[in-house]
């Protein structure tokens, strides 16, 4: 938290004043929170700010945005036995890939759910897609 020198809230959430609250007693005052930007420009100022650290034709500090995952991401299978198992673990970086190896022992279904929201995607896995 020491390295947070400025943070610009944007969206209607942020308007909320339970919500500013919460974040000020986070960062220990209210003197980090930006209130002279327009909120509604914030994501845009962001977004140019980050373009222009992107191009080549600009020279920027180093800007680092990192995208994490807020929730656990978990699967389970119709066939194993036991509990969900978690692929992904909250706070992961997005966009990290990982492998999963089953036993090809006939067709099975993988479902796959972010935790805390209900949202299930399936997806049938056939052991015959291998063999020719």
């Amino acid at each position: 938290m020491d390295q947070i020198t400025s943070l610009i809230l944007h969206g209607g959430n942020t308007r909320v004043p339970f919500v500013q609250s919460a974040i000020k007693s986070v960062l220990g005052n209210d003197d980090k929170i930006a209130q002279n930007v327009n909120a509604d420009e914030g994501a845009v100022l962001g977004a140019a700010y980050y373009g222009a650290a992107l191009s080549r034709q600009f020279k920027m500090k180093k800007l680092e945005v990192k995208e994490n995952s807020i929730r656990d991401i978990r699967y389970y299978s119709e066939n194993e036995t036991g509990a969900t198992k978690t692929l992904f673990p909250r706070g992961t970086a997005l966009g990290t890939k990982k492998t999963l190896s089953f036993p090809a022992t006939g067709d099975f279904t993988l479902h796959f759910e972010e935790a805390g929201t209900g949202y299930v995607c399936s997806v049938l896995c056939s052991a015959n897609t291998l063999t020719s």
